[in-house]
């Protein structure tokens, strides 16, 4: 008979999984600017304009520093940085200043991208404007005035105007101080550093006007602005950032130790909603909800993932997530668990069911002596965090390679969840030889594998033969006759994979998740 006596497997790696359900976005929390979309639209349409203008010959070069048709700008004082300066506007020979139904003013900027940005957008002004107001200019730098008018004929007239401010580049200069702030003792406390530093020093535009990373000298823009500030911080700290956009958003996408995330810093900095136009920052709300999230969690309440260039990357990870990395997740442990939506994760799984529903009860935890009470989405996010730790599925071990899918609804304070599928993908997995009968007391005592697979044949495992050891996945076979005393004590609870009838009652009698091979 083929026996495994004790011995030590070189491979180390651990479950991380983390589940957030971050529900519907809602105005308080979550301002979206539907206006995104239009400027995006009609961005569109310019761009083609300005091509088909090129193609007529009626511009020389659609990426030429000066263009004028049908319309002409002549400046009327000089910029100067933080200052601001205007243009007369005439309507050239041939056209009628009241053909013009619309005035669009675009003002953007040489940024990180060595390619212009809008940094300020008004499309409030009906009609044809004879003098336009720039916005204020912060720093020195390149920037590109574009006056748009739309005229009764369905065509557009277009001004085009660029200028170098000279003096100092105060916005490079306050990157250069933020990040010099902010520099953690690795990359991931930089990133949350960077992200902490936004969130807590500006706010949400409610004109919806701002675009720009000058948000760090202004103090204030959409969430453009905060997704350009905060890539440019990270690429000046050395952490690779991208830009990712839906048609009313945009988030960032950072990338830790060869793993991509996704980061909101717009939505981790909340705004109360006055009216359907206008929001005012809620100081001492900022949140960490959205810092280091996969796609997975992250389209719950976002939609499209445009990433900058469209080179989309693979999001998948959540090594790095803030509540798991940090351990602030502990914090919700006392109350969390004692809660209706608690007890039914627990019943439904431990029964073998992978769908439950049940009410969220408000509860309270204490961080830094002071009395806290958990928002919806913070409550989501807790239940489930703690929730699945008490699973078994060790959030203690941060090694990496858990991935959940899942199905999260809530309505009102009701909370539905399914869990459709589970993978955990281990190199530290211990497949036992072809050909093993039985497993020896105590053979693999403290044993580091993460997943064991025992292969069909073996028909005993005896005592203590995984005792304390990094175990959270095992699958049995049919042929298993016996498990001795405490053969997997002390390893949390399992995932067991079997079909096996004794298996699966020794699973049940000690509160192990029992799934099939």
């Amino acid at each position: 008979m083929k026996r495994i006596s004790g011995y030590k497997w070189a491979a180390v790696l651990s479950v991380l999984l983390l589940m957030l359900a971050a529900g519907a976005a809602s105005a308080e929390n979550h301002p979206v600017n539907p206006r995104r979309r239009e400027i995006a639209e009609r961005q569109r349409v310019l761009d083609a304009v300005l091509k088909e203008l090129e193609a007529e010959g009626a511009v020389p070069n659609a990426a030429d520093d000066s263009i004028s048709h049908r319309i002409s700008l002549q400046r009327l004082s000089n910029p100067a940085v933080g200052g601001q300066n205007a243009w007369s506007v005439s309507v050239l020979p041939g056209f009628s200043a009241s053909q013009v139904s619309q005035t669009l003013i675009y003002i953007n900027m040489r940024d990180y991208s060595s390619g212009y940005s809008i940094i300020y957008y008004d499309d409030s002004n009906r009609g044809f404007v004879g003098t336009v107001n720039s916005c204020r200019y912060l720093s020195a730098g390149s920037y590109r005035v574009d006056i748009y008018m739309l005229f009764s004929d369905g065509e557009y007239g277009l001004a085009r105007e660029t200028f170098t401010l000279g003096g100092t580049d105060s916005l490079s200069d306050k990157v250069s101080a933020v990040v010099s702030a902010c520099r953690g003792a690795n990359d991931w406390e930089t990133a949350l550093n960077l992200h902490d530093w936004l969130v807590s020093n500006v706010y949400y535009d409610p004109s919806l006007k701002y675009y720009g990373a000058d948000i760090l000298l202004r103090g204030y823009g959409t969430c453009d602005s905060y997704t350009k500030a905060y890539m440019m911080l990270c690429r000046k700290a050395g952490i690779v950032a991208r830009r990712v956009t839906s048609s009313g958003h945009a988030w960032n996408a950072i990338m830790l130790e060869g793993l991509w995330y996704y980061v909101d810093c717009t939505w981790d900095d909340p705004t109360d909603l006055v009216s359907a136009q206008y929001m005012v920052p809620r100081s001492g709300f900022e949140k960490r909800t959205y810092f280091c999230l996969n796609e997975q969690l992250m389209s719950l309440d976002h939609s499209e993932f445009k990433w900058e260039n469209s080179q989309k990357e693979n999001c998948w990870a959540l090594y790095h997530n803030y509540e798991i990395q940090s351990g602030h997740w502990k914090l919700w442990c006392p109350s969390a668990v004692n809660t209706p939506f608690w007890s039914a994760a627990i019943d439904a799984l431990c029964a073998g069911n992978l769908s439950w529903s049940a009410s969220m009860a408000r509860f309270y935890w204490t961080e830094n002596g002071v009395s806290q009470v958990a928002s919806g989405d913070e409550r989501m996010m807790a239940l489930l965090l703690v929730g699945l730790n008490n699973l078994g599925l060790n959030m203690e071990n941060r090694g990496g390679g858990g991935i959940l899918y899942l199905n999260a609804v809530r309505t009102g304070s009701r909370v539905s969840v399914t869990l459709r599928e589970w993978k955990l993908n281990y190199s530290g997995t211990l497949a036992l030889p072809a050909g093993t009968q039985a497993i020896g007391d105590q053979a693999f005592y403290k044993s580091p594998a993460a997943a064991v697979v025992i292969p069909e044949g073996c028909v005993s495992i005896g005592a203590g033969a995984f005792a304390d050891s990094a175990v959270r996945m095992v699958t049995i076979p049919s042929t298993v006759q016996s498990i001795g005393d405490g053969a997997f004590a002390n390893c949390g609870r399992l995932i067991v994979k079997t079909t096996n009838p004794l298996a699966v009652s020794f699973a049940r009698a000690n509160g192990h998740l029992v799934t099939a091979p």
